[in-house]
């Protein structure tokens, strides 16, 4: 597992969509669920668009909005996160949340 501090933007979507191109599994942290206008950055729901878009890969995110049914996703993240490439969340997700699954390399 490796962690990305990028002070720029582009650069830092830019290395999402090439790991997801790779075919790499993320787990991305983004702490802005609606827009920051005066920044120019997306509300979390337009930058998991905008990466599923770029990528054809299949993301979730989990922020204090989330549905009812996105929600329930969180009880067995093991089951239900394996159906995606990618989840994007902000301090939704912290503590005492196991993903852990075996794959073939």
């Amino acid at each position: 597992m490796k962690s990305i501090i990028k002070k720029n933007f582009n650069s830092w979507l830019n290395d999402i969509i090439q790991d997801l191109k790779n075919n790499k599994k993320l787990i991305v942290f983004y702490p802005f669920k609606n827009p920051r206008k005066k920044q120019k950055l997306p509300s979390m729901a337009d930058l998991v668009k905008t990466i599923e878009t770029h990528t054809n890969k299949k993301g979730i995110y989990h922020n204090a909005d989330a549905s009812d049914s996105t929600n329930s996703k969180l009880k067995d993240v093991n089951k239900s996160w394996i159906k995606y490439d990618f989840v994007v969340s902000n301090n939704k997700i912290n503590v005492g949340l196991n993903f852990d699954i075996e794959q073939e390399v």
